[in-house]
């Protein structure tokens, strides 16, 4: 009777204690009371439910009336030819030009005049054996003359593969052996805010341990910034290829690839993802159906390197007529497409809003982020129930938008994406369904730790810490724990006192953080540690080194990516995690 009593004693003490400091939290300008909420909110609009529905009732009828997005030269003889899973086709025998619609067709109606730019360069391109079929890589910074040359490419029916600029010669050389391009085109240097990218010096480093040679290299010189020298016989200037005679776009079927994009994975053995041409018409609906905008300005917040690049940067808003821009005020952006890296990054540099209230940005409607329409099974291929964690797939035939397959390589396509889970694409996220029906991405599969045999998302952990006003930026990773298997550690970066504000110490930080996660998830969370650190590991894209962190924990040796931002940042986070008790033996990172 004593034990019990007692036990209640302790336990209503640890519920008052935490119901203060709750309480407290509130009181402080740290969390408002809008953040102390679960993230069941969600609305779908009428006019989303409405096309979601029809796409499922009647897909053949709904994927035709999107086709006609499009102007095709040759109508296809069968919207859907699914006889072939998971290799579905669209618009079967359909044919058209990209480049066409997203540029010729606009302005034979008035708007713009700046065709010749791209048929010139596809001009040069099909002097120099590029035709339809044919690869052309191309490895260039996020400027207008890297759109050119996508659209360049498919001009003369040939499929590009953009390599995204923060790759090192390694990860070139093997896209450039596994696509086989006839043609390259670079950029001297890239701009990055504390320094110089020289591409094309990384370009002549790939090329010489390269088993595969192109014809030709087409080097855009930033004269403002890096010039290079050119390779005699091989490196062409662009002002001498914009000097070629235009000629008209080539037609391609609808099921053709438009593009090779290669996953940020760093194998001898990329996984090429191929995007057919007939996806064009998805994006070019997508952006008045989804996204709200049938004129206007757009801003997509991403790199061409990546898919949101390709999809709403260079296709999607040009294929709609739409013009996409950089800045807002200067350009009176009404829509903007981001990730949560950006808004975590501003949140870091302009906490207090000052450099923003210097510019205008009364245009700007509407913010997005990208997602996909899901369901979520269970380990057993069971349908999970509202609001529980499971595996994101996407159930067959995978529409017009999807990659259609891995180039040349059809059965690794099926293996990764389409063996564990029958009948379903899988995306190797993880995440859960609320009872509105909207779909919340957690995590990657390798981002779920398991405690004391629950299940948890790091990420989740991760957007509550991000809740707290002085931190700017956070990762939470798994840390080896003999009880439980894992517990949660969380390393964060705090943001400098604004004017005005009071200093608060890491500690308070630490016990508030801890009483948020407990707060909206739950003691099951097991979260107890967490340390501030002056900066976290990210590749040049963003993506958190959440691996390496957890891998030095463990004192197992590392090797970081190429692309990562900055090594240097890894002495600090060894001394943070020796301050938990963690990486006590870990020895110092390997740099690929």
């Amino acid at each position: 009777m004593y034990q019990d009593t007692e036990a209640n004693a302790t336990s209503n003490n640890e519920k008052n204690k935490f119901e203060t400091s709750i309480s407290e939290l509130k009181k402080k300008s740290f969390v408002s009371a809008a953040d102390i909420q679960s993230f069941e909110d969600s609305e779908l609009t009428p006019e989303y439910q409405h096309a979601y529905r029809r796409s499922l009732e009647d897909p053949e009828g709904f994927w035709s009336e999107v086709g006609k997005e499009l102007e095709w030269t040759r109508p296809w003889d069968q919207v859907l030819d699914d006889s072939n899973p998971p290799f579905t086709k669209w618009f079967v025998g359909g044919e058209m030009s990209v480049c066409y619609n997203a540029i010729d067709r606009h302005v034979a109606n008035g708007k713009g005049d700046r065709v010749a730019l791209v048929a010139r360069l596809a001009g040069k391109l099909s002097s120099l054996g590029v035709r339809r079929g044919s690869r052309v890589i191309i490895y260039m910074p996020l400027i207008p003359e890297a759109v050119i040359a996508m659209l360049a490419t498919n001009r003369i029916g040939a499929i590009h593969s953009v390599v995204f600029g923060g790759f090192a010669a390694r990860e070139l050389r093997t896209r450039i052996e596994h696509a086989e391009p006839v043609v390259i085109i670079a950029a001297s240097c890239g701009v990055e805010p504390n320094k110089i990218i020289r591409y094309k010096d990384i370009l002549d480093e790939a090329l010489a341990q390269c088993s595969h040679q192109p014809t030709s290299c087409i080097i855009y010189q930033r004269r403002r910034v890096l010039e290079c020298p050119l390779e005699k016989g091989r490196d062409i200037c662009w002002e001498e290829a914009m000097t070629s005679d235009p000629i008209p776009c080539v037609s391609t079927e609808a099921n053709e690839a438009l593009y090779i994009l290669y996953t940020s994975g760093t194998t001898d053995a990329p996984k090429g993802l191929q995007r057919p041409c007939g996806h064009a018409a998805t994006l070019s609906w997508s952006m008045h159906a989804i996204y709200g905008l049938s004129r206007g300005v757009w801003w997509a917040a991403s790199d061409l390197g990546w898919v949101v690049g390709h999809s709403y940067i260079c296709y999607g808003p040009l294929l709609a007529g739409l013009t996409s821009v950089l800045i807002i005020e200067q350009h009176r952006v009404n829509a903007l497409f981001t990730i949560p890296t950006v808004c975590r990054v501003l949140k870091r540099t302009d906490a207090a809003g000052k450099h923003a209230r210097r510019y205008c940005i009364k245009s700007l409607k509407t913010v997005f982020v990208a997602g996909e329409h899901l369901r979520v099974l269970r380990e057993d291929g069971s349908e999970c129930t509202s609001g529980e964690v499971g595996r994101l797939v996407a159930k067959l035939p995978l529409p017009p938008g999807f990659s259609s397959t891995l180039w040349r390589s059809d059965e690794r396509f099926k293996k990764v994406y389409f063996e564990t889970y029958p009948g379903f694409y899988d995306t190797q996220d993880v995440g859960w369904i609320s009872t509105e029906g909207a779909v919340w991405v957690v995590a990657r599969a390798d981002d779920v730790i398991n405690v004391a045999g629950h299940r948890l998302s790091t990420a989740a952990i991760e957007d509550v810490v991000l809740k707290h006003v002085r931190v700017a930026d956070a990762v939470v990773v798994g840390a080896p724990d003999a009880t439980k298997g894992d517990v949660p550690l969380c390393l964060y970066v705090m943001r400098p006192p604004q004017e005005g504000e009071e200093m608060v110490s890491e500690e308070t930080i630490n016990q508030e953080l801890i009483a948020l996660v407990r707060h909206l998830i739950g003691p099951i969370a097991a979260f107890r540690k967490a340390v501030a650190v002056p900066a976290l590991p990210r590749t040049r894209s963003g993506k958190a080194l959440r691996g390496a962190i957890a891998k030095m924990a463990r004192s197992q040796q590392i090797k970081l990516p190429a692309t990562i931002e900055d090594a240097s940042v890894f002495p600090e986070i060894k001394t943070a995690l020796q301050k938990c008790g963690y990486a006590l033996d870990a020895p110092d990172p390997e740099v690929s």
